[in-house]
Formats: C-alpha cells, structure tokens, sequence
C-alpha cells in the first residue's frame, strides 16, 4: 500500500501484479490493482480487476467496495447505465455506504434524472448530515429542475461545511447565478 499511497501508480501495479502471481486467489490484491490502474487512468485495466476480485471476494462490505469502485470507473469511462448497475449492487450489500448514493447520484445526473440523483443525495445526507459533497451534487440537480430556492440551501449548507477555497468558488459562482435570477 505504501507505492499506492505515495501516488506511485506503476509501482503499486507491479506490487499487486506480484503478489497475484503468487497468490492467484487473493481477491484484495485484484481489489488493489484496480485501484492502482484507475489512479493511473488505466481505466478498462481497473474494471478487469474488480470483475476478478468481485468473484473472489464472498459478499459483504470487500464485494460492495469492488462494486463501488468498478462503478466509478465505468461512470469515468462514459458507461452510466453500468456505473448505475454497480452502484445497486454495492448498496445491496452494504447499504449505509453513503459515498455509493452519491456516485450513483452522480450517473443518474448525468442520465438526465436530476430527480433519482436528488433521491440518492438526500439517502447520502440521510447517513452523514455533514458530508458536504452530497449538499454540493444535490443543489446541482435542484438547479438543473429549476428548483432555486433548495438549490441556494444547497450550497449554503456545502459553503457552511467546507473550507477549501478553491472548492467554494465554484459553489459561490453559483449561488451568485441563483440569487441574479428572479
């Protein structure tokens, strides 16, 4: 894990390609790889990994993280309708796991169905009052419905959470559009 969290993607590769080698059966070193490859863009090489380790791994939360994770690689592979798939399995198989209600959140957005994303984000709120990213998504897709008010909620409540800078501009560039319009 080290060359992984060191960001040294070639090298946690070559550390989990070994260890596979060695143990054909470990599902966690498949697991890994997968997220080494997806950090390394390697996008269709990531999903292979979580395809292995999906059938490794018995079900339980190690299983749900495969989902998730295959899922956000094929939602960053374009493939939304897989990405939604892989998001309901996870949350089968462990339901409080709030960061799979907003990537699910995120590619039912991007399918045109702001109202399925809003339902995933209040899911995610629901779980964690405080995580700030599910305010963010969510009055994206107020605003997408035109729903001004709970997208202004929205982002206060995100502004009120987070303290990067970078990341609140965007968020008071919005507010700014919201509060402009009549």
């Amino acid at each position: 894990m080290n060359r992984y969290n060191q960001g040294d993607w070639a090298g946690a590769m070559a550390d989990y390609t070994r260890a596979i080698e060695l143990h054909p059966g470990y599902a966690f070193a498949y697991y890994l790889r997968g997220l080494a490859r997806a950090g390394h863009r390697d996008l269709a090489g990531a999903v292979a990994d979580y395809d292995r380790a999906i059938a490794l791994f018995p079900d339980g939360p190690n299983r749900a993280a495969a989902y998730d994770n295959r899922g956000a690689a094929r939602y960053r592979q374009g493939d939304l309708a897989g990405a939604v798939a892989d998001y309901n399995r996870a949350i089968k198989l462990d339901p409080q796991d709030l960061s799979v209600y907003c990537g699910r959140g995120l590619a039912r957005a991007d399918q045109g169905d702001p109202a399925g994303a809003i339902a995933d984000y209040n899911r995610a709120i629901e779980l964690d009052p405080d995580y700030a990213y599910a305010y963010y998504n969510r009055g994206l897709a107020h605003k997408a419905l035109g729903r001004k008010q709970q997208a202004i909620a929205d982002f206060q409540k995100y502004l009120a959470l987070i303290t990067d800078p970078k990341r609140r501009r965007k968020a008071q560039r919005y507010l700014r559009e919201l509060k402009r319009r009549r």
